[in-house]
């Protein structure tokens, strides 16, 4: 998620930080037209037809209780893979949905729970190809299995739904946020940002960050609108005016990094490093976000030098009607306004987002506690990267965040313990990144860089806490640097002492 704008000093910044431009890279090329050529399915057999993995392997996931939101997610449940066969009718602004979910358990269940929207109603559900009965109280959808599942099992449950889907409220006090999950406009073109959770706003979910997922999807519209989520288009369809649009995300995903987008869009396609095919998803004549997107490959590039090789088989964006930005999963989702901003903004949130791939989407934190793994260490490369560019001055800026930490520990709480009401607030960003610079310090820049490097590759598809972060990252410095990170993380005082 993009870096909030700090209320308390505004006056003082313009945009991300009050630092001098610098202008873009050469131009990488952009082409337009109607959309990208379909990507082969990612099944062993490359058909048409959505599927599972061979293997979910990758998927196979520990959950926890959630410390921050325990009302979200089930730790004895874990998804393996989701396929949501969605229909939209952008005039009723209905949704009807199918999502098929191959799941296993980690504990013995007769009855198992998912987050599912109220607004929804379920109007049948089938557990390994016989109808089971549900229940429904407030967000979540309670089924009684009919059996016992074991914990050694995996099993495939089909839950149809519709209803008139709404957002739900974000917890926290970011203005840019208003809302998280589905989101209608009023031409009925739709789009998603759902961190925490949201997820369970269009579809039943394990709606927690520790449960990984492999998708596929399969999204009609009607109104000529073109269908946009995460990963590569396997096939689309036009009849009249309604689309049915077929998309493959290659690698597991937390639900909150599942994006969904219906509107007028048209494709632009790029190309990044190795031959990386890249699509952003415009509006039609979008001028704005153009010149920025040129620089993306190359942004590219600097974060593949720093971080390894890019750990997904796409990478792009959709432009949505929002204040905020996502990185969501191969397909980030930034809001329009934020390319009305100048250019130390745009080009620094396109920047972390993209990131984000290696720093939250390929290696992602368990639970909401652990969110400084995420935005820490994507602010601290973000501040290098601005500074490679003649954005900003590192050693002037990480001295700014430091000088103001202890008052974001008073407003906000510590960054690995801040309030629930309080979601992605500044103090999980820069407090993140000058503890980052704390143990660089110390380490020195050999041993940080190669761990830094070593923890997204050697992560892949892991998710992980604060105590996998410092057994890595002691490790791989060689320096034993956990009552450090407890302190920093915890106190709600500034440490005075490094590790």
């Amino acid at each position: 998620m993009t870096v909030p704008r700090r209320r308390a000093v505004c006056a003082l910044l313009t945009g991300l930080l009050c630092l001098p431009l610098a202008a873009c890279t050469e131009s990488s090329g952009l082409t337009g037209g109607d959309g990208p050529e379909p990507a082969p399915a990612a099944s062993p057999t490359q058909s048409d037809e959505l599927q599972a993995p061979e293997s979910l392997d990758a998927a196979r996931s520990q959950p926890v209780a959630d410390p921050v939101y325990p009302g979200r997610g089930e730790p004895y449940l874990d998804t393996l893979h989701y396929h949501l066969d969605l229909d939209w009718d952008v005039t009723t602004t209905t949704l009807n949905g199918t999502a098929t979910i191959t799941f296993g358990v980690t504990e013995t269940r007769e009855r198992i729970t998912f987050d599912l929207d109220e607004s929804l109603e379920v109007t049948i559900a089938v557990l390994d190809g016989t109808e089971v009965e549900t229940r429904r109280a407030g967000d979540t959808l309670t089924v009684t299995t009919g059996q016992e599942l074991s914990p050694l099992a995996e099993h495939s449950l089909a839950v149809s739904y519709e209803g008139v889907p709404e957002p739900t409220d974000f917890p926290g006090s970011r203005t840019d946020i208003p809302g998280l999950g589905w989101t209608t406009m009023a031409d009925g073109s739709v789009w998603t940002m759902q961190e925490p959770f949201g997820a369970f706003t269009w579809y039943p979910v394990n709606d927690q960050p520790g449960d990984k997922a492999y998708y596929d999807a399969t999204i009609t519209s009607n109104g000529g609108f073109t269908n946009v989520f995460n990963g590569a288009v396997v096939e689309t369809e036009t009849d009249g005016d309604t689309t049915t649009t077929s998309w493959h995300l290659e690698e597991p995903a937390a639900s909150y990094l599942v994006t969904i987008a219906i509107g007028d869009y048209e494709a632009v396609a790029d190309e990044g490093p190795d031959g990386l095919s890249m699509t952003y998803w415009l509006e039609p004549e979008s001028a704005a976000p153009l010149k920025y997107l040129e620089e993306a490959p190359d942004m590219l590039v600097y974060l593949e030098d720093l971080l390894g090789p890019y750990p997904f088989q796409t990478a792009g964006l959709v432009v949505v009607p929002a204040a905020s930005a996502m990185e969501t999963q191969e397909t980030t989702t930034i809001g329009d306004s934020l390319f009305l901003a100048d250019d130390v903004r745009v080009r620094g949130v396109l920047l972390h987002e993209y990131a984000h791939q290696w720093l939250g989407n390929t290696v992602t934190p368990d639970n909401w506690h652990d969110l400084w793994l995420n935005e820490g260490l994507t602010m601290y490369v973000q501040l290098m990267w601005e500074d490679s560019v003649g954005l900003s001055d590192f050693d002037v800026t990480i001295g700014e965040w430091s000088a103001r930490d202890q008052a974001d520990r008073v407003a906000y709480g510590p960054p690995g313990g801040f309030r629930p009401d309080e979601f992605a607030s500044i103090n999980v960003y820069h407090s993140g990144a000058v503890m980052l610079h704390h143990i660089r310090e110390v380490v020195g820049d050999d041993a940080f860089f190669e761990t830094l490097r070593a923890w997204p590759q050697q992560n892949v598809n892991a998710s992980v806490d604060r105590d996998d972060f410092v057994e890595f990252w002691s490790e791989g410095t060689g320096t034993e640097l956990g009552p450090f990170v407890d302190a920093w993380l915890t106190s709600r005082m500034t440490p005075t002492s490094g590790p």
